[in-house]
């Protein structure tokens, strides 16, 4: 059932991994999110040139452009969407941590339960919350 709050939100979903990209994307769809999709940060950047998004999801750890890579081209090109990104961690590694600590990123470690995917991006569009999960 579509929630006006996220009538119009338009999100990116970023990670490689086929399935888990398919869930979330029809999960949030189904909650009233218009979702893009992509397979990598290079794919990702192509998708945020075409069209304007409220919100990034991303995975970290992805072939041909990671997704750290990805948060620091946002950065030149999106300033505004540095603050509207959720990474998606599979293995929080100590270079990973570092880098969501100093960035002040917001997270969720895989594997996740939706209703805590749901929250944080509600929270992050409402600018509210703590940043980390």
């Amino acid at each position: 059932m579509q929630n006006p709050h996220q009538s119009g939100k338009r999100l990116l979903l970023v990670d490689d991994e086929v399935t888990l990209r398919t869930v979330i994307s029809e999960t949030l769809s189904d909650a009233g999110y218009m979702v893009d999709v992509a397979k990598n940060g290079k794919e990702a950047l192509q998708v945020l040139a075409n069209k304007g998004h409220d919100l990034i999801i991303s995975d970290i750890n992805m072939p041909e452009m990671n997704g750290i890579d990805l948060y620091h081209e946002v950065g030149k090109n999106y300033p505004e969407l540095k603050t509207k990104t959720l990474f998606l961690v599979g293995s929080p590694t100590d270079e990973i941590l570092s880098f969501i600590k100093k960035n002040h990123c917001r997270y969720l470690t895989k594997p996740f339960k939706i209703s805590d995917l749901v929250g944080q991006i509600k929270n992050i569009l409402d600018n509210k919350g703590e940043k980390a999960a």
